[in-house]
């Protein structure tokens, strides 16, 4: 096995990238195009890896958030679902020891969108946390909210920032025992 570092996107990694996009019914070619563009400038660093046949059968992409090199976003971790879970474990290794030699380095944002075997396992043996994300969209201009009777002895008063330590406090108390206390722990 042999890990290879990307300065470009290389044709074994485009064919990696299309592969998962075949998975996940993406827009592919106008993706690959960014990810081009994006190593073309230098925003963008990866990784390619390879089998003892010389086949790849991984890639890893990054990039810094900010100059000081202590926020890292890694945007694809990449190996087929039937590939041996050694190789996404090998990957998230390369990654976390290339990221780790920042001095700065702060957070390590993963983006887990695929089931490549091993890299979610190789994450948790590195200690780190998960927090899932979701978006929710509502168009209120085609789904009006109810307007809902305010309960017995509650009543509805207009903001005014003398409110904030309140709700500040309410807030700290409701999530206290909830994933939020881990993402902001009371200071």
């Amino acid at each position: 096995m042999r890990i290879d570092p990307l300065t470009t996107l290389t044709e074994d990694a485009e064919a990696l990238l299309r592969m998962r996009a075949l998975e996940r019914t993406s827009d592919v070619e106008t993706n690959l195009q960014q990810l081009r563009k994006a190593f073309e400038a230098g925003k963008l660093h990866g990784a390619c890896l390879y089998d003892a046949q010389e086949t790849a059968r991984g890639v890893v992409i990054w990039r810094w958030s900010d100059s000081h090199q202590s926020y890292a976003q890694v945007l694809v971790l990449y190996v087929p679902p039937v590939m041996s879970a050694d190789l996404g474990l090998a990957l998230v290794d390369h990654v976390f020891a290339r990221l780790s030699q920042s001095p700065t380095l702060a957070v390590i944002e993963a983006r887990m969108r695929d089931q490549s075997p091993g890299v979610r396992d190789g994450w948790e043996q590195r200690g780190v946390v998960f927090f899932e994300r979701c978006r929710m969209v509502r168009q209120l201009r085609q789904t009006p909210i109810p307007v809902l009777p305010v309960p017995d002895k509650y009543h509805l008063v207009r903001w005014d920032d003398a409110h904030q330590e309140q709700i500040e406090q309410l807030a700290m108390i409701a999530y206290r025992d909830s994933i939020d206390a881990v993402v902001v722990p009371d200071t």
